[in-house]
């Protein structure tokens, strides 16, 4: 951390702390890469979405780069701290001023002297001013000007890789909620299939009327499902719409395409924690904030210190249209002020109190911020692999509860079982498919997680953003 004396260190003509990075303890591997089932090797994240080979994902995904409102908010952001920036370099050069004038005096016939007459008065000057960055103060403006910059530039990024990860999971979650419907709409045939044999005994007396009211229960509350489910397909339909900075309705054809879930590629790489944690761009950003505010606390510690200049000016003064540029009519004047606060430098000195504060605290944050990118990356880990895992066992399960129905339905009609068994072994088939599909939709979506939580999705050469810095 930082401290008020660290503040007032010399070194050369500058004054105040000089920046160093924070050294963070990063682990050599992930700790759940073989419970994911993942490999750890050099990755190229850049692309990430490619990796699920969905033509329609891929174009939702470059819609939503091209008209993402966060996504011009931030870019926005960008050009305004670029001219912010280009503003406090200006500082560090003389200001140069021209002006002048040209004015007309009369003076009325006096009648004691007898005296009328009319001047004109023209006058140039060239004014210089500028401010001698003895103790680096404004050398520290522009380093944490720069600082800064840069620290828009990774908020830029963060936004687009969040970005990217939210069209995707809103995806996955499109295509699982239509495999559900599909799912729940395959049941109710089976369910109608059930209400009609128990129809039919009932007729030939065969079976009892309570068998015939809790099959039309058991369809009825199946049949409830699909309005929910249409209500989170639309819902899906218009965050995406949203993502791509469209109206609600604009995407409504999704709904009626039939879609598989993306499903992840046989060999997932996912770099090492050293190389992906430098790619998270919002830890990157917490260390360009924190280095711009080191270099303020040089700024506060400068104004302790006497403020030196130099300004000057040279003109021309003439009446009544003489040749204004002649040498007997030129003026000039130098000076070299200085400025220096020595009592009630409350002032100066709390604010460089605050500014060390202010540096203390974005370290905290900058740790902070390293410690939940490791959340982030290991939680994603393990979601993706114990889904996996959970995976292998609900399809077994789905299978034999597929296999129950068949042979429940058989015994029912030859009078061999209770229809408490039908309906108990339809209600898990149903149960069964929708945890299938839904775990599906969540492997997928843990992937996607991953992938923003290693910081994919932004090339370094994007050239909307590859330039941070400005001319001097």
């Amino acid at each position: 951390m930082f401290s008020a004396s660290a503040a007032l260190l010399v070194v050369g003509c500058k004054v105040g702390p000089d920046y160093e990075a924070p050294e963070l303890p990063v682990p050599d591997r992930w700790h759940n890469v073989a419970l994911a089932g993942v490999e750890q090797g050099e990755a190229d994240l850049e692309v990430w979405w490619e990796v699920f080979e969905d033509e329609q994902l891929e174009e939702l995904i470059g819609l939503a780069v091209a008209g993402n409102p966060n996504l011009k908010i931030a870019f926005a952001r960008i050009e305004e701290v670029r001219g912010l920036r280009t503003q406090i370099a200006a500082n560090r050069y003389p200001t140069v001023s021209i002006g002048g004038a040209a004015n007309t005096r009369h003076v009325d016939q006096d009648i004691l002297f007898n005296f009328d007459e009319s001047q004109d008065v023209y006058a140039a000057d060239v004014g210089l001013g500028w401010e001698i960055d003895v103790w680096g103060k404004i050398s520290r403006a522009v380093a944490a000007a720069d600082a800064g910059l840069q620290a828009s530039v990774e908020d830029y990024r963060d936004v687009l890789v969040i970005l990217l990860a939210q069209v995707a999971t809103s995806y996955v979650n499109l295509r699982t909620l239509q495999q559900r419907t599909a799912f729940t709409e395959g049941n109710l045939v089976i369910q109608r299939e059930t209400l009609a044999l128990t129809e039919q005994l009932f007729a030939a007396e065969l079976a009892s009327e309570i068998d015939v009211r809790q099959a039309e229960l058991n369809l009825a509350r199946s049949e409830s499902l699909l309005p929910l489910l249409r209500l989170e397909l639309y819902r899906s339909v218009h965050r995406i719409s949203a993502l791509l900075g469209e109206q609600p309705h604009t995407l409504y054809y999704l709904l009626d395409q039939d879609g598989a879930i993306p499903d992840p590629p046989e060999s997932v790489v996912v770099g090492i924690p050293a190389e992906r944690l430098r790619n998270r761009p919002d830890l990157r950003a917490a260390e360009r904030r924190l280095a711009a505010q080191v270099e303020k606390v040089g700024v506060a510690t400068a104004d302790l210190y006497p403020r030196f200049g130099i300004n000057g000016s040279f003109g021309w003064d003439r009446i009544s249209g003489s040749n204004l540029f002649s040498g007997s009519a030129q003026t000039w004047s130098i000076g070299i002020p200085f400025s220096w606060t020595v009592l009630n430098r409350g002032r100066e000195t709390g604010n460089l109190d605050a500014q060390v504060a202010a540096a203390n605290r974005l370290q905290a944050a900058y740790e902070k911020t390293f410690l939940e990118c490791l959340e982030e990356v290991e939680n994603a880990l393990v979601g993706y692999g114990e889904e996996k895992r959970r995976l292998d066992y609900l399809e077994q399960a789905v299978a034999a509860a597929e296999r129950s129905v068949e042979l429940v339905l058989d015994a029912y009609r030859a009078g061999l079982t209770d229809f408490q068994n039908v309906l108990l072994l339809e209600r898990s088939l149903m149960s069964e498919q929708d945890k299938y599909v839904s775990t599906r939709g969540r492997i997928t979506g843990n992937l996607i997680r991953l992938y923003r939580s290693l910081g994919g999705g932004w090339n370094p050469d994007d050239p909307v953003v590859a330039s941070t810095s400005v001319e001097p």
